[in-house]
């Protein structure tokens, strides 16, 4: 009779234990998910185009609400990498695009962008930053932004000096440019028309 005494207590207290670590796992879950759900909701401000799609896809990509600002300067990063790979003039030039753009030393964005030019940022994010710009009415972006832009494409340097900015390099600044005019029409009221290449 003692020895089924104490397997009894032995299991109760057992049960117990799996009982607060399953209440303590379901605790974890909803602190995750209220977290998930905190940064959802920054960066749906942040973004300022009330799309959750985007939202998802930001989310999906490892880009923290602190990091935002790194996500308006996307082009930048991706001028870099066009050739496949990040020369340091290049690195050097969109550095110091992003700090005379705001974007302080040693903020969450600028770590942010720091990465992206270690590690190429995946497709879908250009193309999120593409959706996002054709959505948006107010930004930061103007022909400063541009000029970085082109600062950034001629750090590379070409072929032996010359025809320092590629065609590629070229496609891609007057895509910027026409998503900087399709916002300024956008703020004014005006419908602007893309050209086709």
């Amino acid at each position: 009779m003692e020895r089924t005494t104490s397997t009894a207590r032995f299991g109760k207290a057992h049960e117990a234990d799996y009982i607060r670590a399953q209440e303590a796992r379901a605790l974890a879950r909803r602190r995750e998910q209220e977290l998930r759900e905190q940064r959802r909701e920054a960066l749906a401000r942040s973004i300022g185009a009330g799309d959750p799609a985007l939202v998802d896809r930001l989310l999906e990509a490892g880009l923290e609400p602190e990091a935002f600002a790194a996500f308006e300067l996307l082009p930048l990063v991706e001028m870099a990498w066009l050739d496949g790979r990040v020369e340091g003039a290049e690195r050097l030039a969109v550095l110091e695009a992003t700090t005379d753009l705001g974007v302080p030393l040693g903020s969450p964005a600028h770590a942010q962008l720091e990465t992206w030019l270690r590690v190429q940022p995946a497709k879908p994010l250009y193309e999120a930053w593409r959706s996002w710009i054709s959505r948006i009415s107010a930004c930061g972006l103007d022909e400063r932004f541009l000029a970085h832009a082109r600062n950034v494409a001629k750090a590379g340097g070409g072929f032996l000096g010359l025809a320092r900015v590629s065609r590629r390099e070229r496609k891609l600044i007057e895509q910027i440019r026409l998503g900087i005019l399709v916002r300024a029409g956008i703020r004014l009221g005006i419908r602007v028309q893309e050209s086709r290449s």
